[in-house]
């Protein structure tokens, strides 16, 4: 919550737009969406009227939205770092888990594992062994669920949401 309120504050501030080469008409233009702005909420009638923060469903919003959440993501990333869960895997381990002798090839391949979002749509890999899977897939869990709770977000835990995908070799 804190980083969501200090994000938009801080946009909020015309500093952090001159400072970033943004024109006075950029500036106008951005207050204006902070004007008017409403929202509905599903299933009640009616609108109500915003008193702070841009229109939903606006580029702004998505690009604020975007920022705040890329946040997370980085904190994210660095707890699964500090836990020995980031996407990367030495040659004895990926030794390990395909059951083949990598040093014998020729032409030792590159192996590059990438996390990947699109907005709040989130993938973290892990590389495992059969007999840690449970314990890592576990604990990466908690790191994700913790982060997204420190933000002041929710997973969401529904079938077809938040998910593990298991893809086994070998």
């Amino acid at each position: 919550k804190e980083d969501a309120q200090e994000i938009y504050s801080g946009i909020q501030a015309t500093d952090f737009w001159k400072a970033n080469n943004g024109s006075d008409h950029s500036l106008e233009f951005l207050s204006a969406l902070y004007q008017g702005t409403w929202f509905s909420i599903e299933g009640l009638p009616g609108v109500v009227q915003a008193e702070s923060g841009s229109l939903a469903g606006t580029t702004l919003a998505d690009l604020l939205f975007t920022l705040s959440v890329s946040r997370n993501f980085r904190e994210i990333r660095k707890d699964l770092r500090r836990h020995n869960l980031s996407p990367k895997a030495d040659l004895d381990s990926l030794e390990n888990i395909f059951n083949f002798k990598l040093s014998d090839l020729k032409d030792l391949p590159s192996f590059r594992f990438y996390d990947i979002s699109f907005v709040d749509d989130c993938v973290f890999p892990i590389v495992s062994t059969a007999n840690d899977l449970i314990r890592f897939a576990t604990l990466a869990v908690q790191i994700v669920e913790k982060q997204f709770r420190r933000h002041g977000l929710e997973l969401n835990f529904s079938r077809g949401k938040t998910e593990l995908l298991v893809i086994l070799h070998g």
